[in-house]
């Protein structure tokens, strides 16, 4: 019977997480890198400012490896900042490799979805952007459901990805205030895996802000997929099915 009793409160408490929201845990899960500029293709020393708001240079969905990769026409456009890789690349400036290094310096500002970094957001440790440029990947998971306008700006590149497709396109090498990118009715569900890449690729200045009425968010892993919530519920269905077994042999 005690085995019974875990097996169907295990059912319970898993179709909770689905249903659960609170919006005093909003909260962003974050990975800061900073890149070299001296050591990226895509990040150069001088190059001139500034190709202004571009959309389009990103595929409209994330890779296998949740990141995001260069477009036909983000590879086509050889103008000012361009983008320094072949189409279907992934950018470069979300993973430790070879001229990024993860920055740890849990920069915390996060109390709700929305957001403003305010300017001079640079790499941990560094008075400017000179040298070292800093990048992030920012996730949260829907803990509620609506629909509202939501609002990127960045300085410089900043695209946002709801479940792994592009929703809101800010790219390009561009000042703050020139940037904003406005998506009128996005939708979301509980359980949707919100994502933001941002990339400082100029030396002048770094800024990011969002804004999303009404959106609550829990703390999600960037790099871990997270289960649709019917997901949830098979797996409250085969916890309950090993119950009646249990159960059938107990009796026979």
């Amino acid at each position: 019977m005690k085995v019974s009793k875990v097996l169907v409160g295990l059912s319970l408490a898993i179709v909770g997480v689905s249903a659960a929201s609170s919006p005093a845990q909003a909260q962003w899960a974050y990975q800061f890198y900073r890149v070299n500029v001296a050591m990226s293709a895509s990040h150069g020393v001088g190059t001139p400012c500034c190709s202004g708001l571009q959309t389009g240079w990103v595929n409209a969905t994330l890779n296998g490896n949740n990141r995001p990769t260069l477009s036909a026409a983000g590879a086509a456009y050889n103008g000012d900042n361009q983008i320094a890789l072949n189409s279907g690349d992934e950018l470069p400036w979300y993973a430790v490799g070879t001229g990024v290094e993860a920055d740890g310096s849990g920069f915390n500002l996060f109390g709700t979805a929305s957001f403003n970094t305010g300017a001079g957001w640079y790499a941990a440790g560094q008075p400017n952007n000179t040298t070292w440029q800093r990048s992030a990947h920012l996730t949260g998971i829907a803990a509620n459901s609506g629909t509202s306008s939501w609002t990127l700006n960045g300085d410089d590149d900043a695209w946002l990805f709801v479940n792994g497709a592009l929703k809101v396109d800010n790219g390009g090498v561009k000042a703050f205030g020139a940037s904003t990118t406005t998506t009128t009715s996005v939708t979301w569900a509980v359980g949707d895996k919100i994502e933001i890449f941002f990339a400082d690729r100029h030396v002048v200045q770094s800024q990011l802000a969002f804004t999303a009425a009404g959106l609550e968010l829990t703390r999600g892993d960037p790099n871990v997929s997270v289960p649709e919530p019917s997901t949830y519920a098979l797996m409250a269905t085969g916890l309950v099915g090993l119950f009646g077994l249990a159960r059938r042999r107990r009796m026979s």
